[in-house]
């Protein structure tokens, strides 16, 4: 956590992940090392600041991951990403409509933030659901990660 949770201030989001990308990207390279994999073979999933972190990283990127999967999270710094933005991987944001803590209208920003940067996302709302994962979120995040790593969401 970067930032407090409580007070959901674009500044401190956007400070938070570009003070944290380094040191992301730099776990995701030793980890692709590690274990001998190519940047295809990387999904970034990230929950809640996760997601904010997966989303700043995963667009950054020298080549595109497989995809990123995002619940429950947001867009930090979106009128900088057209300029910024490296790799388009496939993208879908999960948000539950009773999340009290990042609001629902947070990943409907997102989703407006990458078009604005000529990207884009695909997005579900999962009813009933807090500041969590619904069983519907699973199950089309595990539809996901299937599809972008058989190569059918490029």
């Amino acid at each position: 956590q970067w930032f407090p949770i409580s007070r959901l201030d674009p500044d401190l989001m956007e400070q938070g992940v570009r003070s944290a990308h380094a040191s992301a990207e730099h776990f995701v390279k030793a980890e692709l090392k590690r274990w001998e994999l190519q940047p295809q073979d990387l999904l970034l999933i990230g929950f809640s600041q996760g997601t904010m972190m997966a989303l700043h990283t995963g667009l950054r990127r020298e080549a595109a991951p497989a995809g990123i999967l995002g619940y429950s999270g947001a867009l930090a710094g979106p009128e900088r990403l057209k300029e910024e933005m490296t790799a388009k991987p496939p993208i879908l944001l999960v948000h539950g409509d009773q999340d009290e803590v990042l609001p629902l209208g947070m990943t409907l920003m997102a989703a407006q933030g990458l078009c604005a940067a000529g990207h884009g996302a695909e997005f579900h709302i999962s009813q009933g659901v807090p500041h969590s994962i619904g069983p519907d979120g699973l199950e089309l995040g595990r539809h996901f990660i299937a599809n972008a790593f058989a190569g059918k969401l490029i």
